[in-house]
Parts: structure tokens; sequence; C-alpha cells
């Protein structure tokens, strides 16, 4: 199990979904969405669902008679998903990847955006959805490409690097960005017992009305905002100033546009 899970509160995930959801996550949700064959689909697993982006999408698009469940670690994170989406078959669990609550071949389709960075044991994870794919079964994920091809993040880090320092800002680099390369997801693909791996690179475009909103989301929209209130909250009001201000300088305002760059993978069992 995973002992240092990153915890999303009530307010955390809000802004997550509000703020980051649509400027960098939906844009993924659908391409994940279009690679899915859903023909003779009857049992669907999404891991790391968090507030339900690629849910929303997967609820819509179920054949009629089949079910997902959608589950995630946070418990806070779910309770947005289920807030706010209301149509579809679905069941929603608190589940760790490391230890899905399922049996043997469950599944025909497995999904899981911008989740398995977060696996202590990514091999171990991996061959954990593998368990759960029935034999013929789609395992279909994505992780971010390499921070310095996404401005957006790499804007965040540097900023948080500079007024905090290079530790806490490892946030970013052990976080969302420690899977950005392919060769690297391929053979953890391989060792889980994946045999048929396909890798793409896909390129999108994030939007936010303003820089100040941006900033929200990327401080208070992620645990970095827990480790600057338990250790230097009096840094909080200049840190969204300073990210505000070189969204500005850098991406624009009114609204900021960012390339954003990540890696989808599309294995069978």
């Amino acid at each position: 199990m995973n002992q240092n899970p990153i915890i999303f509160n009530d307010a955390i995930a809000q802004n997550y979904d509000d703020i980051l959801g649509p400027f960098v996550f939906e844009p993924y949700a659908l391409d994940i969405l279009d690679r899915i064959d859903f023909t003779g689909v009857r049992n669907v697993l999404e891991i790391a669902s968090g507030t339900g982006r690629v849910t929303k999408h997967l609820g819509a698009r179920l054949p009629e008679g089949a079910k997902l469940v959608a589950t995630d670690l946070n418990p806070g994170m779910l309770a947005i998903a289920k807030e706010r989406i209301s149509f579809g078959d679905i069941e929603y669990q608190t589940a760790d990847m490391m230890d899905l609550p399922f049996a043997d071949a469950s599944f025909d389709v497995v999904v899981c955006q911008f989740g398995i960075m977060f696996a202590p044991d990514k091999p171990g994870a991996l061959k954990e959805m593998r368990r759960v794919l029935r034999t013929g079964g789609t395992l279909i994920f994505n992780t971010w490409g390499p921070i310095e091809e996404n401005p957006v993040w790499n804007i965040t880090s540097t900023v948080v690097n500079e007024l905090m320092g290079e530790k806490n800002a490892r946030i970013f680099k052990d976080g969302p960005f420690n899977l950005d390369d392919v060769n690297v997801v391929l053979r953890l693909l391989e060792l889980a017992g994946f045999e048929d791996n396909i890798a793409a690179t896909v390129i999108k475009t994030g939007k936010s009305s303003t820089a100040a909103l941006a900033a929200t989301g990327f401080i208070e929209g992620l645990p970095i905002i827990k480790i600057i209130k338990d250790n230097t909250p009096e840094l909080l009001p200049a840190i969204l100033r300073r990210l505000e201000s070189e969204f500005i300088a850098q991406l624009g305002e009114n609204p900021i546009i960012s390339k954003l760059n990540a890696l989808v993978f599309k294995s069978t069992k």
C-alpha cells in the first residue's frame, strides 16, 4: 500500500477541478476517450479518477448495460466527482492502485489519467492493472512529457524553486513529471507483463481566462499549498503575485495560453 499518499482535501480538490481541470486536464481527457474502442465493452475501471475529468466522458459514452467503476485514493477528489456527475452507471470507490480490490480479469478496459506517476512501485501498479484486465482487454493511460515542454508547469516550478527553495519544489519533478521518458514507461509496461504497447506524444493547448486565476489553480489547487502553509505561510501572497506576473510575461493575459505535452500509452493484455 502507498504509505505516503498525496492528499487533496476539499479546498484543494475544488480548485483543482474548477481551475486546473479545464486548463490542463480536459484536453487529455478527451484525447483518452478518442482512443477507446467501446465495442463489446461491459466493464470499465478508472484508476486515479480524481474529480472526474475522464469519468464524465466515460459515463456518457458507455454502451447500454455497461458499468464504470471510478476509483481514487483521495475521498475528497471522489466527492467532487460524485457531486458533479449524475449520469451513467458509475460506481465510486476509494482504492489504492497498488492493491486494487477487484478479482482477476474483471474489466474490459482500464483507464488512468495522469495517475501512474504517483505510484510508489510503478511496475507493481501496472501489474495490478494487468491483473484485473480480462485477456484481450485494454489499458490506456497518460503521463506528462518533459516539464520543459509544458511552459505553465515549468514556470510554476521555477517560481516555487526561487521563492521556497528547490527541495520543496521537487513536488513537481518527483510527482507529475517523474515519468516523462517514453522509453522508461515502455520498459515499465514490459516489466509488468504487457507485450503489445503503443506510445504517442500528444501536444495540446491549454487556456485560462486570466493569469491570476491560473496562479491560484497551480498553487491552491495542488498539494504544494500544504507545503507552503506548513512551512512558510507568509510567502503565499508573494508566490501568487510572482506567479501571476510570470504567467503574464511569458504566456500572455486575458486569456493565458500554454502548450501542453503528454505521453499516451495503450497496451493490450
